[in-house]
């Protein structure tokens, strides 16, 4: 009983919503707040310069304390001021709406605890809110699809149909507020790499080769993306690096939330010591992670374990393993993310990614061709337009 009031109660504020959003699109300038937190996970540039050139917009960046990783807020800032973007900073100590005068609010984390209250969006209600994933939708489960911001907010936008129709079955409010656009992140995807300057070192012929592991090691994680095998072969890839230095310059680009995982499962000097040892002058180094496309657009291959990484990397119509932990890994993946790991090449051993690095060395690729089909079909924004355009239309009153 109490579960269908509270149902109900959502469906009045979305109505209530609703009529705000009319009064909002008969201003001449909507004020329009991406809140934003860590490089990484920042997804929505690509709006905030359409936005930018568009004359029914005023955006603003505001940048918040990061709780998950603390000072991440820093580099946000100091990448603004490199682009010439104007910013500030908003305190946690009061909510967003005390301190600015805008019409919505955008957030792109689902996660309660990674933001501080006071930003939440129950505590600006009044502001209607949109919600734009940093990721790439690859699973359906309860925990991701029904927090409070996807219950609340205005419109949820979602890359593609087949995911709008899987999440709306578990989704409380069966998806009512889905709006099916295609993600900014997707039409930064498909840009060409010129678009960025080569994060690679120079080199001789060597492939360059991506190392990606996910943060989920032992049981530190959330149901459903136990993904990481990083406590596996974490050894076996420093000694896959010596072995193959003359042919292959591999880059350490581990999730963010790996090295905090570490620290609690292994200490500080166990987790630096490995970090440090990827870092070989002229043979491997670390990537921390902020703009993680042009590592991804100059290279030849990747080897990963993370959820999101299993549809990205696919637009780099380049060579890419998975290394699994088990023969479940795809039980929970909705539909695009299934075939998306159909066409990556399956590490089950040690054996196995050798063979992969191999391949790459000789420029052995079978899956080449699927793999532009796939980008081809399901990759791409809906309406024969971008997503911006798209998430831009539904807020200025189309219907997607």
């Amino acid at each position: 009983m109490n579960s269908s009031f509270q149902v109900i109660k959502w469906l009045g504020y979305h109505l209530w919503l609703n009529v705000k959003m009319i009064r909002i699109r008969r201003r001449e300038k909507i004020r329009f707040l991406f809140v934003l937190q860590e490089m990484s996970q920042w997804k929505t540039e690509m709006l905030y310069k359409a936005m930018s050139s568009h004359p029914r917009f005023e955006p603003i960046l505001g940048i918040v304390p990061c709780m998950e990783i603390p000072g991440s807020e820093q580099k946000v800032a100091e990448y603004c001021k490199e682009h010439n973007y104007s910013f500030v900073f908003l305190s946690p100590e009061k909510t967003i709406t005390q301190q600015l005068d805008i019409d919505i609010i955008a957030h792109q984390k689902p996660y309660s605890d990674s933001i501080y209250p006071l930003h939440q969006i129950n505590a600006n209600i009044k502001t209607p809110t949109i919600y734009i994933p940093y990721f790439l939708s690859t699973i359906t489960e309860g925990w991701l699809v029904n927090p409070r911001v996807c219950l609340l907010a205005w419109r949820q936008f979602i890359d593609t149909e087949s995911c709008r129709k899987e999440w709306a079955k578990v989704n409380r409010l069966h998806g009512i507020n889905y709006s099916v656009t295609g993600l900014p992140f997707m039409d930064e995807l498909m840009l060409p790499k010129s678009e960025w300057r080569d994060a690679w070192p120079n080199m001789d012929n060597r492939k360059r080769i991506i190392y990606a592991p996910h943060h989920t090691i032992g049981d530190i994680h959330m149901e459903g993306i136990g993904y990481s095998t990083f406590l596996d072969y974490h050894e076996f890839m420093l000694r896959l690096r010596d072995a193959y230095k003359d042919r292959v310059y591999f880059v350490f680009k581990p999730h963010p939330r790996l090295y905090p995982n570490l620290l609690t499962l292994w200490g500080k000097q166990k987790t630096e010591e490995y970090y440090r040892a990827w870092d070989l002058p002229g043979y491997s180094h670390i990537e921390k992670g902020q703009d993680y496309l042009a590592l991804f657009k100059y290279s030849d291959a990747m080897i990963h374990d993370c959820g999101s990484f299993t549809i990205e990397y696919l637009y780099m119509d380049k060579p890419v393993m998975y290394v699994t932990r088990d023969n479940h890994h795809a039980d929970n993946l909705n539909e695009v993310a299934k075939k998306a790991f159909d066409l990556h090449y399956k590490g089950k051993s040690c054996a196995d990614i050798e063979a992969f690095v191999k391949s790459v060395i000789e420029g052995i690729d079978p899956l080449e061709k699927e793999r532009l089909s796939f980008k081809e079909q399901f990759l791409t924004a809906p309406n024969g337009k971008s997503a911006c355009e798209n998430i831009i239309d539904v807020i200025l009153g189309g219907k997607h």
